[in-house]
């Protein structure tokens, strides 16, 4: 890859650096040695931010306004995902100027990650591990990495089953799918389920002396999937597979479970998963420029933003809209908000709801303190607002 092919790989990651397919498919991926990797659009986009943010002008160094200014333009443009114009109106330029300064920004960028590359501070290119390999330790992104969208559960299947069909053939083996209407997306990262299901079909076709059925419906905000044999005295899914206890140990880790049945024909796993609901947040904040970013960050994720510029509004706001979680400013005109916050705490119908202080203070502990759930510094990402959500509902 030459220096202008690097270039464009590198500004069309960073203009989808919150798109999970998007980043697995980018040339970055293998050249940052993190592909194959049920991790790779996290693992490239922490590749991305770091570099990004280690081009902070520290505060003890001599004071030089134009790496700050380039370093701004990569963390409003790309982390906090805000236009071009936002952007220019932000910094006191011309969209014109912007694009241009835009250009050498992402060049300094190029530099610091080529840089890091010679100095081998990136994974080694041949360490990349097989999915069913990966430690428990390289598994913690499915707790931390929030939740982008529900997964569609039949889409990801037809994925599974299009890889598996020349292993299935070559052993003469059909799949019978019969999957309940309506099924609800999952509260699930599309590479941990498209690992669970082709691990397990996988086990199923290379043990199975007929078709390999697959059923699933919806059980009480959960889907049940269930793989197995239905012929009598047909084999149920081995044990000691290292394929199967990564499948269980993703099914753990997204909130669901596996269970495999020795001897019993026509189950021979049950895949029990989340299914992903809609959630609703009231956001507070006197900036209505800040509430319409916090509106594009959840735009295409489970959570459903309602605003408000009044904070005496959000009681009545959260009973009638049945919002699970809020998100407060308490830097605002009319009322104080570590007072609010107490008022939150203490009202009966918002005592229970976890509360996000979202601040351009220092003072995440005195929040938590008052009986805050969560906490984001202003200027705020895309992906600390939709973390600090995640942990906050779950």
């Amino acid at each position: 890859m030459n220096r202008e092919q690097f270039l464009d790989a590198l500004r069309i990651a960073l203009n989808h650096l919150y798109d999970p397919d998007a980043l697995r498919r980018s040339p970055l991926a293998a050249l940052f040695a993190v592909a194959d990797r049920l991790d790779t659009p996290a693992a490239l986009q922490k590749i991305l931010t770091s570099a990004i943010e280690s081009l902070r002008p520290s505060p003890a160094a001599p004071a030089n306004p134009q790496d700050q200014r380039l370093y701004d333009i990569l963390l409003f443009r790309y982390v906090q995902q805000s236009t071009q114009e936002e952007v220019a109106h932000q910094l006191a330029v011309s969209p014109r100027q912007l694009r241009r300064e835009q250009t050498a920004a992402i060049e300094m960028l190029a530099c610091v990650l080529s840089d890091r590359q010679q100095r081998e501070d990136l994974p080694d290119r041949g360490a990349a591990p097989a999915a069913a390999a990966l430690p428990a330790d390289d598994l913690a992104w499915l707790k931390d990495q929030p939740l982008e969208a529900a997964t569609d559960l039949v889409l990801t299947l037809t994925g599974v089953l299009d890889l598996l069909r020349p292993l299935a053939a070559e052993r003469g083996v059909r799949f019978d799918l019969r999957l309940a209407d309506g099924l609800p997306g999952l509260a699930v990262h599309r590479m941990a389920l498209r690992q669970m299901l082709l691990s397990l079909l996988d086990a199923a076709v290379q043990s199975a002396t007929g078709p390999v059925v697959l059923q699933a419906a919806a059980a009480g905000g959960q889907v049940v999937i269930e793989v197995g044999h239905p012929l009598a005295g047909g084999a149920s899914l081995p044990t000691g597979n290292s394929a199967l206890d990564m499948a269980g140990r993703l099914a753990d880790l997204s909130g669901g479970r596996l269970s495999r049945v020795v001897g019993v024909a026509s189950r021979a796993a049950t895949l029990v998963l989340p299914a992903a609901q809609s959630v609703t947040v009231l956001a507070i904040d006197d900036n209505a420029d800040l509430l319409r970013l916090l509106e594009r960050y959840v735009e295409g994720t489970r959570y459903r933003l309602i605003i408000s510029r009044e904070p005496l509004a959000a009681f009545g706001l959260v009973e009638r809209e049945a919002a699970r979680a809020i998100v407060m400013d308490v830097m605002m005109p009319d009322v104080d908000g570590w007072e609010m916050l107490g008022r939150l705490r203490a009202h009966p119908a918002t005592a229970d709801i976890p509360i996000v202080i979202c601040t351009i203070l220092d003072q995440e502990r005195l929040a938590f303190s008052l009986g805050a759930s969560g906490f984001v510094r202003k200027p705020v990402t895309r992906e600390a607002l939709l973390a600090a959500l995640e942990a906050a509902v779950r």
